[in-house]
């Protein structure tokens, strides 16, 4: 009895999530970097395996360049290596020096030389670090947030999830907050976090089958019966969902949500191809 109220309690509290993108977590299958998402048509079941990758440091500017580059310019990846700063004296500075100047001209000349020099040879240095540092943030990002979800779940699993979820369904509304962007089948994953490499890997629960959701965010007012999707209902609930992801399972997504057992807390979307819509 006990149990039953406290289901009660839960499904009373829980808010109907018809927008995927009010979920707290999303992986997008098709915008993992390549590489990531297995493809192999086989009995494993892992979805993709994301290594950790810490951020490796800049190439060090040689003592000739110190205060001619920004330090902080020079320890960040982009597009261009961090340009010399101008340290031109003003025109004060330049009277009182130019007798100086003139005597000293060819060891001028020769600093100078110096310092191109070494700037180039740095700035070679540093283009090919930072060129492997931006290639490698798109995977670190989904390390991040994978990561942070296999936390979450270790915390607080008795209403966080993360399932793989398929079949996006999108219909239209003239209400912004009554249109639908959900998918309606999903599955439970594990993420599992390796302790001496923190790689994260993601893998569905085996012999597993799939779960229609159709009835907890579509009804009567979207021109929706239950008994439009019996065939498919039985086709879900009997056969688990394969692991791989092929070329076309761009709409599949790994989300993660709050939640309860009895709903889907967390799924992950391998594909962005919405479903065919259904007709009023």
């Amino acid at each position: 009895m006990i149990d039953c109220l406290q289901e009660l309690v839960r499904g009373a509290i829980s808010k109907t999530i018809r927008d995927c993108a009010k979920y707290p977590e999303t992986v997008w299958l098709a915008g993992a970097p390549d590489g990531t998402v297995r493809r192999a048509a086989d009995a494993d079941p892992r979805i993709m395996v994301v290594k950790h990758r810490p951020p490796q440091e800049a190439p060090r500017l040689p003592a000739i360049l110190h205060g001619r580059v920004s330090a902080d310019a020079a320890a960040t990846a982009g597009p261009q290596p961090p340009g010399l700063i101008d340290n031109t004296p003003n025109d004060r500075q330049m009277a009182d020096d130019q007798a100086d100047a003139e005597e000293n001209q060819p060891a001028l000349e020769s600093g100078s030389s110096e310092e191109r020099k070494a700037y180039e040879t740095w700035a070679g240095k540093w283009m090919r670090w930072s060129q492997e540092e931006l290639a490698a943030e798109p995977q670190r990002r989904l390390h991040r947030q994978l990561y942070r979800m296999a936390k979450k779940i270790e915390q607080d699993s008795d209403t966080f999830e993360v399932v793989l979820a398929v079949g996006l369904l999108q219909l239209g509304a003239a209400r912004p907050s009554a249109r639908v962007r959900r998918h309606i089948v999903t599955t439970p994953v594990t993420l599992t976090v390796e302790p001496a490499s923190i790689n994260v890997t993601v893998s569905l629960v085996p012999e597993h089958p799939g779960r229609l959701e159709d009835t907890d965010f579509l009804s009567e007012s979207d021109g929706y019966t239950s008994e439009l999707l019996g065939v498919v209902r039985s086709a879900v609930e009997d056969v688990a969902l394969p692991p791989a992801v092929g070329p076309g399972g761009t709409g599949r997504a790994l989300v993660g949500a709050a939640g309860f057992r009895s709903r889907p807390r967390t799924p992950v979307r391998p594909n962005n191809r919405p479903a065919p819509r259904s007709h009023r």
